[in-house]
């Protein structure tokens, strides 16, 4: 029979056996068991007077307990005990159990056991070491981990590090680009402002020339109306008659009239009358004398014509010259309007091109074309190199491919739908499924044409969507 290890018997007398814990507050009852007051409180449930003993099932009275102060010491005197023990296993110096020094390790169990655990059956068949050899094991385990747990963190820091130099490095691109955007869409907005300017002065100068000829126009004919208006005054008070000198004076008025246009808007109209009783006009007669009042009457009909013709040329002929600007005015409105539909059209389409960062493949360049280091530039050499054979590379001709290779779509696309803008010239074909952009022609003129689509089938079928 095994010998009982006192502490353990001691441990075992001073418990509850209901909550298994050391005794608190113990009471006993008719049997003479005992147990915690709140334990067997909450065991006796609802009854008045009697229940059932949880460990011998006796029947005893609830109103009848009795304190039990000496296994009340008892229980503190084991727990104090206890308490010491735990501190020396704690410590490694003693096997809770046996009371024996720890100086063995088990392997399997990962725990340190005295020399009489090692021969019990419970670690018999384990693996066990001296716990100084387990311990120095467990150091450079421990070590070797730690080791390879700062690697991991130093290149975590180091991937880190790398990330926010990266990080920062395209948040300075970003920041230049934005400054470039903002830079050339500047110069955009100065270049629209400046032609807007131009366009503006060019037509403020127009409405300028519009309101001068305007004006100078209106002074000239007002002058004329008032010419006409004397005129006309002086012929109403003439009565001309055959035996008198007021046929002569009206010949003579006729005769002036002829004359008048060639000074009309040259002079004021006090000079002119001035002009008119002296007989001229700076040195010039405004009066002239004719062989015959038939003669009188076709030179007036052909100088009166003729000078009407020419003062009104001269009153009308700046319009033509304002009519012809605002006609370029008008062509240059529809030029800016065409260039900013084409602007409009074209600057999406450019600004959604990927560029693709293209090097070249030395295992297809011709043996006359030498590489650079990076790959990115090439130039032709007499001499040929003497290069590994490769089934890609170009032998005839002075070629060479790019690594990277390029196609219109990500897999082949199962429906394909077709663009057409017929106003604007504009056809592409897009990946129905993702809406990916696929090829897209130059913006081009119909010129009226009809349009029609064009399938063609080989080794394939097609299938026209709804």
């Amino acid at each position: 029979m095994a010998e009982c290890d006192p502490l353990e018997s001691l441990q075992k007398e001073a418990s509850c056996s209901i909550c298994l814990d050391y005794f608190s507050d113990p009471v006993s009852i008719n049997c003479g068991h005992s147990f915690c007051r709140d334990c067997i409180t909450r065991c006796s449930g609802k009854s008045d007077r009697r229940f059932a003993c949880p460990q011998c099932r006796g029947i005893a009275q609830k109103r009848k307990f009795r304190p039990n102060r000496e296994l009340r010491n008892l229980a503190e005197i084991a727990k104090k005990l206890s308490s010491r023990a735990g501190y020396a296993a704690a410590a490694g110096s003693l096997c809770p159990k046996h009371q024996e020094p720890l100086k063995l390790f088990c392997q399997e169990d990962r725990t340190a056991i005295c020399v009489v655990c090692d021969r019990s059956h419970a670690h018999r068949a384990h693996t066990v070491a001296p716990i100084e050899e387990a311990a120095q094991e467990c150091k450079e385990q421990i070590q070797s981990k730690l080791k390879s747990l700062k690697g991991e963190r130093e290149r975590l820091q180091g991937l880190k590090l790398t990330g926010v130099k990266r990080s920062q490095k395209h948040l300075q691109q970003t920041r230049a680009e934005r400054w470039k955007i903002k830079l050339v869409f500047k110069q955009l907005h100065q270049f629209q402002d400046e032609q807007e300017r131009l366009l503006l002065m060019w037509l403020e100068d127009v409405e300028k020339q519009i309101v001068q000829t305007q004006t100078e126009n209106d002074r000239k004919i007002s002058v004329e109306i008032s010419h006409l208006g004397n005129l006309i005054q002086e012929l109403e008070g003439m009565s001309p008659q055959p035996e008198n000198k007021s046929l002569q004076d009206a010949r003579s008025a006729l005769t002036r009239y002829v004359a008048l246009p060639f000074w009309r808007g040259q002079l004021s109209p006090a000079q002119y009358h001035k002009a008119d009783r002296n007989g001229g006009a700076g040195g010039v007669v405004l009066s002239t004398r004719v062989p015959s009042a038939q003669g009188e009457e076709e030179a007036g009909e052909k100088m009166g014509l003729g000078c009407e013709a020419r003062t009104f040329q001269q009153l009308t002929e700046k319009f033509p010259r304002v009519d012809e600007r605002l006609k370029d005015l008008s062509q240059k409105n529809i030029v800016l309007k065409e260039a900013l539909r084409k602007f409009k059209e074209s600057l999406p389409v450019e600004l959604d091109v990927q560029w693709a960062n293209v090097t070249l493949d030395p295992d297809t360049a011709n043996p006359h074309l030498v590489l650079s280091e990076d790959r990115r530039s090439v130039r032709w050499d007499e001499t040929p190199q003497n290069l590994p054979n490769s089934p890609q590379r170009f032998d005839t001709y002075c070629s060479v491919l790019g690594s990277e290779g390029f196609t219109p779509l990500n897999g082949r696309p199962r429906t394909i739908r077709v663009s057409l803008d017929y106003e604007k010239g504009h056809v592409a074909f897009f990946d129905a499924d993702n809406e990916t952009l696929a090829f897209a022609f130059p913006l081009t003129s119909f010129n009226g044409e009809k349009i029609l689509p064009f399938f063609w089938v080989w080794e394939s079928s097609i299938q026209l969507a709804p």
